[in-house]
């Protein structure tokens, strides 16, 4: 039994597939985790559905192996399912395990730091559970944890991006310019590259990033002018070096 933490640096907003938690093994397991998060000081974790059939589909394939891996018979790890599932998260995290049943899976999974880590990790809050037992009752257990994000569309980005410079440094929108500016966040998202290029905008200053959340601006990015118009556009795609998805977000200021 081992863990791999998976963390993709910028995803984007989630269509959450939230449920009751389930009868049988995987809500017994789901409130054991919920029992020691709370002894923690965690918050109960969400049940989710998308996360609980991409965990379930790999405890099978882990139990027809007879191996706890983080890796699919076709080598596809978590965050592969998590983009086959089509799930959007800001975090990804997963444990695998296997014991002589599910009690005992849980308590390793407890005694190992960086399993122990996920299972209390108070910035995860929804989770989805795999659990097979053997014929011999040998646990086989899934573990997958996440956080969703905020679920924007890329107009609803483009405003929110917007309103983070509009009237702080720019006494209105521009229609014209956020249009531009979409069309240039899209050739950021083809290419999976954040740079910016304000000659090529014809703007005073121009700041891009890829984020889960385009209201997060990074730190210490201030406008080095004052404009008179401020755009931005937002395209949201899934890329080699973004797999679960992110905003590309452009916005600019021009006199």
């Amino acid at each position: 039994m081992y863990d791999r933490r998976v963390t993709p640096a910028l995803l984007l907003a989630a269509t959450l597939t939230l449920a009751a938690a389930p009868p049988g093994e995987q809500g017994r397991l789901l409130a054991l985790v919920n029992e020691a998060r709370l002894d923690a000081g965690a918050a109960p974790l969400i049940w989710d559905a998308g996360l609980a059939d991409m965990a379930q589909s790999h405890a099978v394939d882990m139990a027809r192996e007879a191996c706890a891996s983080h890796a699919s018979p076709n080598g596809d790890v978590a965050v592969d399912r998590a983009v086959r599932a089509d799930l959007r998260l800001t975090r990804l995290a997963e444990n695998v395990g296997e014991a002589p049943d599910l009690g005992n899976a849980h308590e390793a999974l407890m005694e190992s730091k960086g399993h122990r880590t996920n299972i209390l990790d108070p910035e995860l809050s929804i989770a989805g559970f795999g659990v097979v037992l053997d014929e011999t009752g040998r646990a086989y257990v899934v573990e997958d944890f996440g956080e969703p994000a905020p679920a924007f569309t890329p107009d609803e980005a483009a405003h929110e991006a917007l309103s983070l410079v509009v009237p702080k440094w720019a006494r209105r929108a521009d229609a014209e310019l956020s249009h531009e500016l979409e069309r240039y966040a899209q050739r950021l998202a083809a290419t999976d590259a954040v740079r910016p290029d304000p000659q090529a905008m014809d703007a005073c200053w121009m700041l891009v990033f890829a984020a889960a959340d385009p209201r997060e601006i990074p730190a210490g990015k201030r406008p080095g002018c004052v404009g008179d118009v401020a755009g931005a556009g937002v395209a949201w795609a899934r890329t080699p070096t973004r797999p679960l998805g992110a905003f590309f977000v452009a916005i600019a200021l021009r006199k």
